[in-house]
């Protein structure tokens, strides 16, 4: 019952990626078969922060970040930063929030808080 949003716009020819981005308990929707982010490639990972207290009062949650790779390219942005992939024609990464939970107390909280946005910087 934690809902989300998941989105990606094309261009006219549906080849190249212009925006993409997130807001939900997880990198990609659950219940879409097939979704993705492509060309870029979008995954979790740790950064080895020790977990905290968030301020919901739902558990300790870890800090994680989006490794983001393209056109060879490979970028790591932790929550609440960005960063760019690619040589002359770019995507830049902005991560709001990036939360795992790795204790969990409130039956009616996500276990992941995942929050970015992806978008295309043209040549020049």
């Amino acid at each position: 019952f934690i809902s989300g949003k998941w989105f990606t716009l094309h261009d006219g020819t549906g080849q190249t990626l212009l925006l993409a981005g997130l807001d939900g308990p997880g990198l990609l929707p659950g219940d879409a078969q097939g979704f993705d982010y492509s060309p870029l490639t979008v995954a979790e990972v740790g950064i080895g922060c020790e977990p905290f207290a968030h301020d919901s009062q739902c558990g300790m949650a870890e800090r994680k970040a989006l490794e983001v790779g393209w056109d060879g390219s490979t970028v790591t942005v932790s929550d609440r930063n960005s960063g760019y992939v690619g040589q002359l024609v770019s995507y830049e990464v902005v991560v709001g929030s990036a939360l795992d939970f790795v204790v969990l107390e409130c039956d009616d909280f996500p276990g992941k808080i995942m929050r970015a946005l992806f978008f295309l910087i043209p040549e020049g």
